[in-house]
C-alpha cells in the first residue's frame, strides 16, 4: 500500500498524464539495468555471458547497453579527430579584447605532414574533407571494410566457392544480368524482377569496390611517412584499441551496428597487416570486379541514342546511372600539403 501511494505520487507530479503503470515498468526496467551494472562492475568476464549482458536475444532492450555502445563509438571518434584532425578554426578571432587560448598540443601534427586531394589526382582537395577532417574519412573507409568483408562471405557462401577462397572472382551473375537485353536474338522488355536482380548486382560491386579502395586509403594513410611518429607523440593508439576492445567484449553489435565498424580498431597493427597482406589479391579482385561493369554496361546498352530502345527499357537509364555512381566507392588519396597562396 505504501509503495502504491508513492507510485501515485510519483503520476500526480508529471506535468503531463503519466499513469501509474508507467512507473511500475520503468522501475522494473530500471532494476534490471541496475543490475545490469552491478554484475558487470563485479565480475565483467562473468558479466559477458550473463543473462543481462547476453544479445542472443535480438529483440532485448537495455538501454544501458545501447548507451554503453553510443557512448563508446563517440569516445573513438573524439580520439579519431585527436589523432588525425587539426585544431577547429576559432570564429571569434577578430572580437576585441579577447585573447585565443592555444590548443594546438591536443592534436597531433599530422595534419601538417600530408592532405587528401581529389581520388582523379586533379591535385583539388577532397571537397568531402577540405576542412581538413582525415578523421571522417576513416570512419566511412572503416565501415566501407566491414561491409567488404561481410559481402564478401556472403557471396562466397552463395556461389559455392572451393573451400579455401579467400575472395570472391565472380561478378555480376544473377541470370538477368548474364542475359542482358537480347533472348534468342530478339530485344527483350525487362520485368521488375530482372531490374532488381541488375542493381542488386551493381550493389555488390560497389560494395566490393568501396572495401578494397577503403583498405587502400587506410593503408596509404598509416604507412605516410611520419604519420606514426606523430600518433605516437600524441599518446598513441592505446586508448582508441582499448575502447574498441571494449566494444567487442561487451558484445554490443545488436544494440549499436552503427559502431561496430570501430571494432577494426581493437588492433590497429593487426588490421594493418592484414589490409597489406591481402593488398594483391584485392587489387585483383578490383580488376576483376571492374571488368564485370564494363560487360554489364555493353549489355545493357548504356550510353546508347536509340530512343525506341530506351522507351522499351527505361531502365537502361538506371543502370547507365547506378554504374556511373561510384561516388561511394571512391576514396581520397594521399599527398603532401599544397603551399595555397
Amino acid at each position: 500500500e505504501e509503495d502504491h501511494l508513492t507510485l501515485n505520487e510519483c503520476s500526480k507530479s508529471m506535468p503531463h498524464y503519466w499513469p501509474v503503470e508507467r512507473f511500475i515498468r520503468a522501475s522494473k526496467q530500471y532494476r534490471q539495468e541496475f543490475k545490469f551494472i552491478e554484475n558487470t562492475i563485479s565480475s565483467k568476464r562473468n558479466a559477458c555471458t550473463s543473462p543481462i549482458m547476453s544479445t542472443t536475444n535480438p529483440n532485448s532492450q537495455s538501454f544501458v547497453r545501447k548507451a554503453l555502445g553510443d557512448f563508446i563509438g563517440r569516445a573513438i571518434r573524439y580520439h579519431l579527430r585527436r589523432l588525425f584532425n587539426p585544431v577547429p578554426v576559432c570564429l571569434y578571432t577578430d572580437v576585441e579584447g579577447v585573447e585565443i587560448p592555444d590548443y594546438s598540443h591536443t592534436r597531433s601534427r599530422i595534419h601538417e605532414l600530408l592532405e587528401m586531394k581529389e581520388p582523379d589526382g586533379n591535385g583539388q582537395r577532397d571537397t568531402a574533407t577540405a576542412d581538413g577532417s582525415i578523421s571522417s574519412v576513416v570512419g566511412i573507409a572503416l565501415q566501407r571494410i566491414v561491409d567488404f568483408y561481410s559481402m564478401n562471405i556472403e557471396l562466397l557462401a552463395r556461389d559455392g566457392a572451393v573451400k579455401g577462397t579467400k575472395f570472391i572472382k565472380s561478378f555480376c551473375n544473377r541470370s538477368s544480368s548474364k542475359r542482358g537485353l537480347q533472348q534468342r536474338g530478339c530485344v527483350i522488355r525487362l520485368n521488375e524482377n530482372d531490374i532488381d536482380e541488375v542493381l542488386l548486382d551493381i550493389d555488390e560491386g560497389h560494395t566490393i569496390l568501396a572495401g578494397i579502395r577503403a583498405c587502400r586509403f587506410i593503408a596509404a594513410l598509416i604507412n605516410w611517412p611520419g604519420v606514426s611518429e606523430a600518433i605516437h607523440e600524441i599518446g598513441g593508439w592505446d586508448t582508441v584499441e582499448s575502447l574498441a576492445s571494449n566494444f567487442q567484449e561487451c558484445n554490443l553489435r545488436n544494440e549499436m551496428p552503427e559502431e561496430y565498424h570501430f571494432t577494426l580498431l581493437e588492433n590497429v597493427q593487426t588490421m594493418l597487416k592484414r589490409i597489406q597482406h591481402d593488398a594483391d589479391e584485392m587489387d585483383a579482385v578490383e580488376e576483376i570486379c571492374e571488368g564485370s561493369f564494363r560487360k554489364l554496361w555493353n549489355r545493357f546498352r548504356c550510353g546508347t541514342r536509340n530512343r525506341e530502345l530506351v522507351d522499351l527499357n527505361p531502365c537502361i537509364k538506371t543502370f547507365q546511372s547506378r554504374l556511373k555512381d561510384g561516388k561511394r566507392t571512391r576514396f581520397p588519396s594521399i599527398g603532401e600539403v599544397s603551399v595555397w597562396e
